[in-house]
């Protein structure tokens, strides 16, 4: 996914921090080593999208950045390639650039356009699968040491108290909630 950030060396220039000056590379260097760095980088736009859905369309703003700066070193060394290294637009060398910029453009247009908020670590971590299974939920419960069982429910205890000193639940949801077995939830019981 890196890999375009490396393309900028091609053109030369000077080297933040260091004083020193890099020459250009020759235009039929510059354009294989172009080619090979975004061929690296071809699945790169697809992770996103990948990861972008698997989310649940929720976006993340260094993938956001990741997407626009290779658009936009993409677009750059496309402009070079045909302008300054007299490649022709769809030869062969141009086309892993091509594929990169197109797929990381229309994916920064989807997240742009379709996502559905902001991705927090609960998305990063955590997702449902499949529907809950009360009696498996017992059951697992059950086959826990007592010891295991007594130190789960005092956790969920002080979590509930700590809700309840929050104002985020009500004296009567903390004991509805404290007073559910380990395993039930409220949909269980009603």
């Amino acid at each position: 996914m890196l890999a375009p950030v490396f393309t900028v060396v091609a053109g030369g220039g000077r080297v933040p921090r260091s004083g020193t000056v890099v020459d250009p590379m020759g235009s039929d260097t510059a354009t294989v080593y172009c080619a090979l760095l975004f061929l690296v980088a071809v699945p790169g736009p697809a992770l996103v999208a990948m990861r972008w859905l698997a989310a649940h369309r929720r976006r993340d703003w260094l993938e956001i950045a990741y997407l626009a700066f290779t658009t936009l070193v993409g677009a750059s060394v496309l402009t070079s390639m045909i302008t300054d290294w007299y490649v022709e637009p769809l030869a062969l060398p141009t086309l892993p650039v091509w594929v990169t910029t197109v797929t990381a453009a229309a994916v920064l247009l989807a997240v742009a356009v379709a996502s559905r908020g902001r991705r927090t670590q609960a998305d990063e971590h955590f997702r449902v699968v499949g529907e809950p299974d009360p009696t498996k939920a017992r059951q697992m419960i059950e086959a826990l040491p007592a010891r295991t069982r007594e130190q789960l429910h005092d956790m969920r205890t002080r979590a509930v108290e700590n809700l309840t000193k929050r104002g985020v639940v009500d004296a009567d949801e903390a004991r509805r909630i404290t007073s559910t077995p380990l395993g039930e939830g409220p949909q269980s019981r009603r």
